[in-house]
């Protein structure tokens, strides 16, 4: 008789759960028009609604949109969850951390899809699964802040829309056409 897998991991999106069961306005609802700012308010308020009902809550975390403000900075990976780029269909890493910038600690969100930091949560999070570990996605302390590293960005010169090379491709025709940064966790 098979054993259950106690090291299973639920990859259940509670956020698509939630929103399952909730309640959406319709078209109709939607399309609408209202003349002002205050219009739309008092309507609302018509519904029953409060202003307390009607304050947006803002996440406790700040976006961070320039790695290199991490570089260095020792921060605590609260989580760290999975998405996918809708356009080029690339998976990312979505961080969540406490940061002790220079003013100060804060949360922060910061993003990876390269082959720096998602790789190595990828990793991190594998061996923690492989070793039963209660939180593969959770509780990475990263003491030295993040590092980054530069390199060539190159184009096949005989290729059409300037290609990458391949490894065996004639250096002749190899051209620099930009830098690259790869992000990692120091």
């Amino acid at each position: 008789m098979a054993s259950a897998n106690t090291n299973a991991v639920d990859t259940t999106d509670p956020f698509e759960a939630l929103l399952a069961n909730i309640p959406f306005a319709s078209q109709a609802d939607l399309e609408v028009s209202y003349g002002s700012y205050d219009e739309a308010v008092a309507a609302a308020e018509l519904d029953g609604l409060t202003d307390e009902d009607m304050t947006f809550v803002r996440s406790p975390f700040r976006v961070i949109t320039d790695k290199t403000e991490m570089l260095g900075v020792p921060h605590l990976i609260r989580a760290f969850r999975f998405s996918k780029d809708e356009k080029s269909e690339r998976p990312y890493v979505v961080v969540y951390a406490v940061a002790k910038l220079p003013k100060g600690d804060e949360m922060v969100i910061y993003t990876d899809g390269s082959a720096g930091i998602m790789r190595q949560l990828v990793r991190g999070m594998e061996r923690r699964i492989a070793d039963g570990h209660k939180y593969p996605t959770q509780w990475y302390n990263v003491v030295n802040g993040l590092e980054k590293s530069t390199y060539d960005l190159v184009a096949d010169k005989s290729a059409p829309n300037g290609q990458r090379p391949r490894k065996n491709d004639d250096p002749e025709n190899v051209k620099v056409v930009g830098e690259g940064t790869t992000f990692y966790i120091g």
